[in-house]
């Protein structure tokens, strides 16, 4: 079962928290 992360772009202020959990997902 493969995850996905629904971002709302009108609610991104690119603070990289997205970017952060999703390596922290794949890498540990």
């Amino acid at each position: 079962m493969q995850k996905s992360l629904h971002i709302d772009p009108l609610k991104c202020t690119s603070c990289l928290q997205c970017e952060m959990a999703c390596s922290f997902e794949n890498y540990g």
